[in-house]
């Protein structure tokens, strides 16, 4: 699994789609090793690794490890503080073409009663490319389909989905909050497979203890193999920012 950045007590690295970060805990039967991020980057390196935040299954991107309990629990209080900026790119129905702030409150999700009461979920939306496909969908001639970067200022369930959703934008390959005939058309007529969301880049905040996080450290994943037919068709160059 390629390392975006080592430091002296923590790593970033490219997460691919289809793996988990660690063994899944609600029981979903049996995930061999090679299958989580976790085993395959403790394997790579020859070092205990602390997960700090996770992606789901079918998103990639960055994603970091601790390799401390220490800085395990810096992480934990960075991300519930939400002080670590991170930003997706995703491929959403309809067209967006300017940045704008979702501030839609989300409950918890699964859960009831008082305590899955609607909380604050902000997530701001800025385009980065439009397209149209030349096939009918339902009752349209065409679909318009758009690029965006989704900036999540809270750290709700499924935030960027459930905002796109919301809006009347679901995000392509969704199946979970998304539209299940947009996903059968972009399979059909692109050959686009699974979500289409990925951990693009996040900003780690500085931290004096240690030399090497005295200024913040932004880090990025280049475009995986995977997208580069959604890049394609949206004529837009692997070196373009995502």
């Amino acid at each position: 699994m390629t390392i975006l950045h080592q430091a002296a007590d923590w790593l970033a690295v490219d997460k691919p789609r289809g793996v988990f970060v660690h063994p899944p805990e609600d029981g979903r039967g049996n995930v061999p090793p090679e299958e989580t991020a976790l085993h395959r980057v403790r394997d790579q390196i020859g070092r205990k690794l602390f997960p700090v935040h996770r992606l789901d299954r079918p998103t990639s991107g960055v994603l970091i490890f601790a390799l401390t309990s220490a800085r395990a629990a810096w992480f934990q209080v960075q991300f519930q503080s939400n002080s670590i900026e991170k930003y997706y790119t995703t491929v959403v129905r309809g067209w967006i073409d300017h940045m704008f702030t979702c501030e839609t409150p989300l409950k918890i999700y699964g859960g009831g009663g008082e305590s899955n009461a609607a909380r604050d979920a902000r997530t701001t939306l800025t385009p980065i490319a439009r397209t149209v496909v030349p096939h009918p969908l339902g009752a349209f001639p065409s679909a318009r389909l758009s690029m965006i970067v989704a900036q999540p200022h809270t750290g709700r369930f499924h935030q960027i989905r459930r905002h796109l959703a919301h809006l009347g934008h679901p995000v392509a390959g969704d199946t979970t909050h998304g539209d299940l005939r947009f996903n059968r058309y972009i399979e059909e007529h692109l050959g686009w497979n699974g979500l289409q969301l990925r951990a693009a880049s996040l900003q780690v905040p500085a931290d004096g203890s240690t030399p090497d996080m005295l200024s913040p450290t932004f880090i990025s994943a280049p475009w995986p193999d995977d997208w580069q037919p959604v890049l394609t068709y949206f004529n837009l160059s692997p070196k373009s920012p995502g």
